[in-house]
């Protein structure tokens, strides 16, 4: 039996977006785990479509309907009152800093308390 694997928005960015540093390195990992099943959330399936809508918008609809209907996807409910809590307390910080990968160098260097 193989091994599932979980679907991250950056990884589905970097394999749609061919000028994405990553772009290469995303398609290899598409193509070796093609057929695996995956892991998904709607939290996941949310971020893919707004981060795609802009330039992406076929790609964004195409993938979301695949996650959606695969046999092979399990998709994963984010509980609204737990995303709640995480958006009241990252919203304003990810404001502040003006990005997600600031917010994450900022968590990484214990700069945000």
């Amino acid at each position: 039996m193989k091994n599932k694997i979980f679907m991250d928005t950056g990884f589905v960015m970097a394999v749609v977006n061919d000028k994405d540093q990553h772009h290469p390195d995303a398609v290899k990992l598409a193509n070796r785990f093609r057929n695996y099943p995956t892991i998904i959330t709607d939290a996941v399936l949310l971020e893919i479509g707004n981060s795609l809508a802009r330039n992406f918008k076929e790609q964004a609809i195409d993938l979301i309907n695949h996650f959606y209907s695969s046999k092979e996807t399990t998709l994963i409910h984010v509980h609204p009152l737990y995303l709640g809590e995480v958006l009241t307390y990252i919203g304003p910080i990810m404001i502040k800093l003006g990005s997600p990968y600031k917010l994450m160098e900022a968590l990484k260097s214990g700069k945000v308390s």
